[in-house]
């Protein structure tokens, strides 16, 4: 997606990257915590020792994957990226199921389109792959020919 080839073409440390996201997101998300405790809905402000430190950790738990994303996203492919973005999806859909989610017709069908890209998609991969490999042994072949000519 668009946050992926954000991230692969940043030229930020994957901690520097977030830290500019975050102070981004900080003014909307201080203006939204105020407006949120005037109307006394902001656990931060009103809920329970256990419940602010649960609130807490949760941010931290929320850095640890978005770093190794961002330093990721700098080693890999954008389409590596891309496809494995899809499996958040399917892991949700997984755990739905297992939980009793109800699971209707359109559900299915995007499900299901969703897993023919995937299809489509790795299959152009390993042909594409195969080819460059083929190009690869004829270039070297080719050199080797040049040489003893």
């Amino acid at each position: 997606g668009l946050y992926g080839l954000l991230r692969k073409q940043s030229k930020a440390d994957p901690i520097g990257g977030l830290t500019v996201e975050m102070a981004l997101c900080a003014p909307v998300m201080l203006g939204l915590m105020v407006w949120l405790g005037a109307g006394e809905r902001a656990l931060l402000l009103s809920g329970t020792p256990g419940q602010i430190g649960l609130l807490l950790l949760c941010g931290a738990m929320t850095v640890l994957p978005l770093t190794m994303f961002a330093a990721a996203a700098k080693r890999l492919r954008l389409s590596t990226i891309g496809i494995i973005q899809y499996f958040a999806p399917t892991g949700q859909f997984l755990s739905a199921l297992a939980f009793g989610e109800a699971f209707d017709k359109a559900r299915a069908i995007a499900f299901a389109a969703i897993w023919v890209a995937l299809i489509l998609f790795t299959a152009d991969s390993l042909l594409h792959h195969r080819n460059s490999q083929r190009r690869q042994r004829r270039d070297a072949a080719a050199r080797v020919t040049e040489m003893v000519e």
